[in-house]
């Protein structure tokens, strides 16, 4: 299986597996609103509540897959 990672500045990582996305610890840039709305299967991952590490914008991405899951540390 192909894996696409694409690095989104700081520590944040998005990353296509088939009709898979997952996200982590988004910062920074835009959205990857269109591989949301494409994915079968959404992940959110945040590793802590630092605002380098965890945006509330990740949030809008259920407008593009209603389907989007979250991951969040305790401390969010």
């Amino acid at each position: 299986m192909e894996i696409r990672v694409t690095y989104l500045g700081h520590s944040g990582v998005l990353a296509q597996l088939g009709d898979t996305v997952l996200l982590f610890d988004y910062y920074t840039g835009e959205l990857p609103r269109a591989a949301f709305a494409r994915a079968k299967r959404a992940l959110v991952f945040a590793s802590h509540a630092h605002a380098d590490h965890y945006q509330p914008a990740v949030h809008t991405l259920t407008q593009d897959n209603p389907a989007a899951r979250f991951v969040f540390s305790s401390d969010i």
